[in-house]
């Protein structure tokens, strides 16, 4: 296999962890926030939502996409926007 692939798959693990490391301090950002737990939880549920809903529509508006080349851009603006944050 090329060495791309691995890349790839280990750039949609950090994005899929990301995920996952928000509920491990959700108790610290709704005290940092001054919101209730299940308020600061409702983030990860929009987000899922989210996610949810328009990926069929993205799916289908980005069918003549390289598959690859659109997987690299989706990571290149994940680290973009985990820089920037």
């Amino acid at each position: 296999m090329k060495k791309s692939i691995y890349a790839m798959a280990l750039g949609a693990f950090g994005i899929i962890t990301t995920e996952f490391g928000v509920i491990g301090v959700l108790p610290n950002l709704a005290k940092v926030f001054d919101v209730s737990v299940d308020t600061a939880g409702w983030l990860l549920s929009a987000f899922a939502l989210t996610v949810a809903v328009s990926s069929p529509f993205i799916t289908a508006l980005t069918t003549n996409i390289n598959r690859k080349l659109l997987m690299s851009l989706v990571l290149a603006v994940f680290v973009v926007s985990n820089l920037l944050s």
